[in-house]
């Protein structure tokens, strides 16, 4: 009898000492879970002051740690998307305002050379193709600036119709030719009026073309 009750006790003793052991462990796991599911404020329950108890103060620490640097590259990120916003905001209604001189000043240009004051000399003609290719050839650029934030919100669309590809080139060499005359560069094409039609958006092909001529003069000595 007396067996009993000791292995009794010594059960019971082992069940207590069990659960006073191991509830630390199951607050520690199920703050663990409670934190992965995305509640950072949870605290696990510290109810010792041994080894269990400094790691559950420690856990609790580092889940405070944690709130607080994700709130803070939160409040960072939200910032570079306000920041980007206005940035795409400025470009676009600086482009819009400085498009509607340029388009002035090539139209100009280009009625003088059509005669709207009668006949000109060679060198003021000279001169007036040169502020028209530059006009034009800004304009694009600011185009590209325009283009740049549509693509970057998905808002980019295509106007596709048979487009004669001599036109297209030939038009970039124009706008192109009195900065490869500085150069020295001779630009030519080889590709005949009506041999290539393809398939596609004209003002886009123009704006491609423009910048693959107008890098090949830039990087070219």
């Amino acid at each position: 009898l007396t067996l009993v009750i000791v292995i009794s006790i010594m059960i019971l003793v082992g069940y207590v000492l069990s659960s006073v052991l191991s509830r630390p462990i199951i607050h520690l796991i199920h703050g663990v879970e409670t934190i992965e599911a995305g509640n950072l404020d949870h605290e696990v329950p510290v109810t010792s002051k041994d080894e269990l108890g400094r790691l559950g103060i420690s856990f609790n620490r580092m889940a405070k740690i944690l709130a607080m640097k994700i709130s803070e590259l939160e409040e960072m990120n939200r910032s570079l998307t306000r920041m980007d916003s206005l940035k795409d905001e400025f470009l676009a209604n600086t482009s819009h305002e400085l498009k509607t001189p340029i388009n002035g000043i090539v139209g100009i240009a280009e009625s003088l050379l059509d005669g709207a004051v009668g006949k000109l000399d060679e060198p003021v003609r000279q001169n007036l193709s040169l502020i028209v290719a530059s006009g034009k050839r800004l304009s694009g650029l600011i185009n590209n600036i325009l283009d740049f934030s549509r693509i970057k919100n998905m808002d980019i669309t295509l106007s596709r119709k048979p487009v004669d590809l001599h036109s297209i080139i030939d038009i970039a060499i124009t706008i192109t030719a009195p900065y490869a005359k500085k150069k020295k560069i001779a630009i030519q094409s080889d590709i005949l009026p009506g041999s290539h039609i393809i398939n596609g958006d004209e003002n886009r092909l123009q704006q491609i073309f423009l910048n693959i001529i107008d890098n090949a003069i830039k990087f070219t000595e």
